[in-house]
C-alpha cells in the first residue's frame, strides 16, 4: 500500500488515531474456494482528514471500507476506531456503532424510491431511536441545496440531487466518520464536482473526518492524502486459480437493502403501534404496499390470501 500526500495534512500530533488497521487481512470463503481480498493492510487516519483510497479494480478498496466501516470484520489483524478494538464486538454492538457514529454515501445512492426524500434523510434516526426527526432532516436537505425538494421521491430527482440526498442521510446521526464508496461514479462530471465540493466543505468546516474510494484521479487529487491498494489479482483471477471454481454472485447490495428496508419498515410499525393506515401516512408508503412487505418480512401476521399474493409478489420485491 503506497501513500502520497497531495496537501500538507494538518497537525495531528498530540491527538489519538480515529481509525488504525494493523496487518488486516481479509478472505472470503465461496464454498471450497478462499478468496482474498486484502492482505496485510496497516493504515492509520487521524481526525479531520480527508483521504481518497485508490487502486485498479479487485485491489480491495470496497472490502476495506466495509472493514472500516464495520460492515465486515477483518480475518487476521486488528482495526481500532476510536481507540476500541472493534474486531471483539458482536453484531449488536457493531450495528450501533454503524448507527451512531459512521455515514455512509455509496455509489448507487441507495434511497429507498417509495420514500420521499425527507423521509429517506431520517432513515438512520429511525434505526437509532425507532423515531424521525424532520426538523433535522429539513435543516440538512437545506444545506445541501434540496429545501424545496424534501416531498420529492428519489425517481423525481436527477443523479446530482440524489446523491446529495444521500450526503444529508450521511449526516442524520452527526457521525464523526463519513465513509463515500465511489460517490462521484454515477454522475456527470459538474454533478460529481458538487458532490466532491460538498464533501470538502464538511471537511473543511465541520472537521468531519472523511474516506473516499474512487478510481476518478480527479476525485482523489482533491484529498488531502491519496492511498493506493496495491494492486491484487482480479476476483475473476483468484476464483480461476484456486482448485475449484465457484460461481460467484454478488447479492450483498441487494441483501443490505433488504435489510434497510425491513429495519426502517419495523420502526414505522412500531412508532404507529402497527396501525398500517397511520404508518402509510407516515411513511408516504400506500397501504397496499406497506401491508404486502410488512407481511414479506415477516413483521405482521398475514391470512392465506395475503401469503400467496406475497408469495407472487416475490421476485418484484427482492
Amino acid at each position: 500500500m503506497e501513500e502520497t500526500e497531495v496537501r500538507s495534512v494538518m497537525d495531528n500530533q498530540g491527538t489519538e488515531p480515529i481509525i488504525r488497521l494493523e496487518n488486516v487481512s481479509k478472505v472470503y470463503q465461496m464454498g471450497r474456494v478462499e478468496v482474498p481480498a486484502l492482505r496485510g493492510v496497516d493504515l492509520t487516519i487521524w481526525p479531520g482528514e480527508l483521504t481518497a483510497i485508490v487502486g485498479a479494480s479487485g485491489s480491495g478498496k470496497s472490502t476495506l471500507m466495509n472493514v472500516i466501516g464495520c460492515l465486515d470484520l477483518p480475518t487476521e489483524g486488528t482495526y481500532h476506531l476510536r481507540d476500541r478494538d472493534v474486531t471483539t464486538y458482536n453484531d449488536r454492538q457493531l450495528s450501533k456503532l454503524r448507527g451512531d457514529g459512521i455515514g455512509f454515501v455509496f455509489q448507487s445512492y441507495s434511497l429507498l424510491t417509495q420514500y420521499s426524500a425527507l423521509h429517506n434523510v431520517q432513515v438512520p434516526r429511525y434505526y437509532a431511536t425507532g423515531r424521525g426527526d424532520s426538523r433535522r432532516a429539513k435543516e440538512l436537505l437545506a444545506q445541501v441545496g434540496l429545501a424545496d425538494r424534501a416531498r420529492h421521491k428519489p425517481t423525481e430527482l436527477s443523479g446530482g440531487e440524489q446523491q446529495r440526498v444521500a450526503v444529508a442521510r450521511a449526516l442524520m446521526n452527526d457521525p464523526f466518520l463519513v465513509l463515500a464508496d465511489e460517490p462521484t461514479g454515477n454522475l456527470d462530471s459538474a454533478s460529481g464536482q458538487e458532490v466532491m465540493d460538498l464533501l470538502k466543505e464538511l471537511n473543511r468546516e465541520r472537521g468531519l473526518t472523511v474516506l473516499v474510494v474512487s478510481h476518478d484521479p480527479e476525485v482523489s487529487s482533491q484529498a488531502r492524502r491519496v492511498i493506493t491498494l496495491e494492486d491484487f489479482p482480479t476476483l475473476a483471477e483468484r476464483v480461476a486459480r484456486s482448485p475449484r471454481r465457484t460461481r460467484l454472485t454478488d447479492i450483498s447490495f441487494y441483501e443490505a437493502r433488504a435489510q434497510f428496508e425491513k429495519e426502517y419498515l419495523q420502526a414505522l410499525l412500531q412508532r404507529c403501534k402497527y396501525n398500517i393506515s397511520a404508518a402509510s401516512r407516515m411513511g408516504e408508503i400506500s397501504r397496499k404496499s406497506l401491508h404486502t412487505k410488512a407481511v414479506k418480512y415477516g413483521l405482521i401476521e398475514a391470512t392465506e390470501k395475503t401469503k400467496e399474493k406475497v408469495r407472487e409478489a416475490e421476485p418484484v420485491l427482492a
